[in-house]
């Protein structure tokens, strides 16, 4: 059974150049869930020593202070309500080592608004915040409507509890309607063909209409059992084709508010890989993304 809170510790990593979705974004999932909320600012660490302590700790007071008041002009907040720090360091690693020691069980990100592939690239912030962060990540978009369906991407193939949990929960303290998509791609692609005929000089038989449906029959199946199983009301669907642009399509078409995906829990601490699914939905959507731990 899903139980509030879900989500007990939103963290919102802040940047000057922010168009504030972010904030936006964590506050309202942190009134949601009754969840704790902190802000933090991270100031790059400067190339060479500084020894001039008062002048670094005066622009930190002062960074702190511009800090609080956004916070506080953006979500109506009192003070108190919620932690606010500037640290210094690597973006990245400060944002990741300050969620771990505030235990946090939910990392917001922006992207600053930008579209295509700039918006997110290898090396940004928000994308190694997404790869090394010890909890679920939220990606916040300004463009992404602050009402509408949740859009769960699911791959039977792996392990899919916590995904729908985390899914189930937002949906529930949201008051949104959710649909779990599973795509399959039974047929192989052209390229693959192509290769297969000219290694053994065979064509590759595809599969039938009937087998294709037997396919989708069994999947819907597996995925309404995982829904049961976590106690979540949703919509599914079986689509055949590739998951992320049947993902992004399916968002799109619903004017989604939130994509959940996966992580799929690779090697010591959960990765987004390039190329993976959950890294082109992050790269491709025009919502919110939900990174599931």
């Amino acid at each position: 059974m899903i139980t509030a809170p879900f989500f007990q510790h939103v963290l919102v990593a802040v940047e000057p150049e922010d168009d504030c979705a972010s904030i936006d974004a964590a506050h309202r999932l942190a009134l949601a869930f009754g969840a704790a909320l902190s802000v933090v600012q991270v100031v790059p660490s400067a190339p060479w020593p500084d020894n001039d302590t008062k002048s670094v700790q005066a622009e930190d007071v002062a960074a702190l202070q511009a800090l609080d008041a956004l916070v506080a002009k953006r979500t109506t907040r009192e003070a108190g309500s919620f932690q606010s720090a500037v640290v210094h360091g690597e973006p990245a690693e400060a944002i990741i080592g300050y969620a771990q020691r505030q235990q946090a069980s939910l990392v917001v990100v922006g992207t600053h608004g930008r579209r295509g592939l700039e918006r997110l690239v290898l090396g940004s912030v928000a994308a190694s915040v997404i790869r090394t962060a010890p909890c679920s990540v939220l990606v916040a978009r300004a463009s992404a409507p602050e009402q509408g369906p949740i859009v769960t991407a699911c791959d039977l193939a792996v392990r899919m509890d916590p995904v729908i949990a985390a899914a189930g929960a937002v949906a529930k303290q949201l008051g949104e309607r959710m649909m779990v998509l599973h795509a399959v791609e039974p047929n192989m692609s052209d390229a693959a063909i192509v290769a297969t005929t000219i290694f053994s000089g065979v064509v590759p038989q595809q599969p039938d209409k009937p087998t294709v449906d037997a396919i989708k029959e069994a999947a819907t199946g597996a995925l309404r059992a995982e829904l049961a199983s976590a106690a979540v009301d949703a919509s599914t669907e079986i689509a055949a084709g590739p998951a992320g642009p049947l993902a992004l399509a399916r968002a799109q078409e619903q004017n989604a508010s939130l994509i959940v995906v996966g992580s799929h829990n690779r090697g010591r601490v959960a990765r987004l890989l390039l190329g993976s699914v959950a890294e082109e939905v992050v790269r491709g959507a025009s919502c919110n993304v939900l990174v599931v731990r």
